[in-house]
C-alpha cells in the first residue's frame, strides 16, 4: 500500500486515519490548510487555472522538469533507486558519447572515445 505510506509521510498519521479509516471528506479550507491541495481557485475557474499551470510547466525545459520531479519524489522517500537510474539514463541519453556511439554503430565502425 504505497499510497498510504506516502500519505502518512506527507500528512501525518492523524490526517491519514481521518481520510482512510473514517473516509472523511475535507472542506476546501481544511484541505488547503492541511497541504492536501496547494492552490484554491474560484468556482468555475478550475480548468483555466489548470491550463495556466500546465502552460507554465510546458514553458520549462522538459528534461530539467522531469529530473526535478524525480528528485522531489526521492526526497519524499519514494523510489530512490529508480530515480538514480532515471537520472543516469537522462544524462546518458543527451550525451555526446551516446550520439557518437550510435553513429559508429550505424556506420559499423568501432567508436573511439
Amino acid at each position: 500500500m504505497v499510497g498510504t505510506q506516502r500519505t502518512v509521510r506527507r500528512f501525518g498519521v492523524q490526517v491519514t486515519r481521518r481520510m482512510c479509516v473514517l473516509g472523511e471528506i475535507f472542506t476546501t479550507e481544511e484541505a488547503h490548510a492541511l497541504g492536501i491541495v496547494d492552490q484554491v481557485v474560484a468556482k468555475g475557474e478550475t480548468l483555466r487555472a489548470a491550463r495556466e499551470m500546465a502552460a507554465r510547466i510546458m514553458a520549462r525545459g522538459p528534461q530539467a522538469t522531469q529530473a526535478t520531479k524525480l528528485l522531489v519524489n526521492a526526497a519524499e522517500g519514494e523510489d530512490r533507486e529508480k530515480t538514480l537510474e532515471a537520472l543516469a539514463g537522462m544524462a546518458a541519453a543527451g550525451s555526446a558519447e551516446l550520439k557518437h556511439g550510435v553513429e559508429a554503430f550505424r556506420s559499423k565502425k568501432k567508436p573511439e572515445f
